[in-house]
């Protein structure tokens, strides 16, 4: 039996293909845990009769609210708690929809990303299992991510409209949400372009061998 600093090469090849296991499993539960948080915040609001909503307050014409008796503006991106109460009931439905997009996402990308990174902690990067997995998940997010953006540019519009600011609030998403979703999708574009070269020059490889 060999050894490599006095352990045996056995254990040595265990003890990294536990660390290698658990660090995918760390990875690609970050996004499963983050998910679920987002649900509780989701539900632990509906219960108080609250919901959070990101209002893109028009820089010309900003909104303003009342704090300790003094008017504080709003400019730009906002997240605003409001109370259910305040909103209709094709309001709140959008509103849940977008959130639930956004949970789904996460947790179901948290699912298809396991079999992608165990197979790079393994050394096999380039699998078809690999490329499979980047297919389902950038179909998944294009999905989403039209779901989203329809759902939260109405649901915003039409609570801006139900609490009365629809005048100092722009309609569609925010900048940074826009540069957001367009990292998102060039950032898998790139993957699938990558993993599907690597792959081919693996067979290629393969071939010659």
């Amino acid at each position: 039996m060999g050894e490599t600093n006095g352990m045996p090469v056995e254990m040595t090849k265990s003890s990294e293909g536990k660390s290698r296991s658990g660090m995918e499993s760390v990875i690609s539960g970050v996004l499963g845990v983050y998910g679920v948080y987002l649900a509780y915040i989701l539900v632990k609001g509906l219960i108080a009769n609250e919901i959070g909503i990101r209002f893109e307050f028009a820089d010309d014409a900003s909104a303003a609210i009342d704090v300790g008796g003094s008017a504080v503006a709003l400019s730009g991106p906002a997240d605003v708690t409001v109370s259910t109460v305040l909103l209709a009931p094709e309001t709140m439905v959008l509103l849940i929809i977008s959130k639930l997009t956004v949970i789904i996402g996460l947790i179901g990308a948290a699912i298809i990303c396991f079999p992608i990174l165990r197979d790079i902690a393994h050394g096999t990067p380039f699998t078809s299992r690999a490329l499979k997995a980047l297919s389902v998940l950038a179909l998944s997010v294009a999905i989403l991510v039209i779901i989203y953006a329809i759902a939260a540019t109405l649901g915003s519009n039409l609570a801006s409209r139900d609490l009365g600011i629809s005048d100092s609030v722009s309609g569609g998403l925010g900048v940074t949400q826009v540069f957001l979703f367009l990292g998102i999708a060039g950032g898998i574009a790139l993957l699938q372009r990558s993993f599907a070269s690597g792959r081919k020059a693996q067979e290629e490889l393969e071939g010659l061998v």
